[in-house]
């Protein structure tokens, strides 16, 4: 589903592979650029989103660790140590 955040049972911490990934208002590539991240960095996920797709790759990263103080960039999973069989594996928040 376009746009409806997946939450995770717990934030983790997911690692940038590329030399540069954009940190996104929105999961689309022509939404403002929020911050970049490098090869290296890391940031905490607190959920995913389905956004535009990007290398066959629609899976975008909604950055944060649950508080109210998020900004909820989104962040394309494509970029980061997860493919996108490992990001739909992970626990979500209320599953069973």
């Amino acid at each position: 589903m376009f746009g409806h955040i997946t939450d995770l049972a717990a934030p983790i911490l997911v690692n940038v592979t590329v030399d540069a990934l954009n940190a996104r208002k929105w999961a689309e590539t022509d939404q403002p650029v929020m911050r970049v991240l490098r090869r290296g960095n890391s940031f905490y996920a607190r959920g995913w989103v389905v956004g535009e797709s990007v290398a066959g790759n629609p899976l975008w990263w909604v950055m944060g660790k649950g508080s109210s103080t998020d900004l909820l960039w989104r962040v394309w999973s494509g970029g980061t140590n997860y493919s996108v069989n490992d990001v739909l594996a992970l626990p979500r928040k209320g599953a069973a």
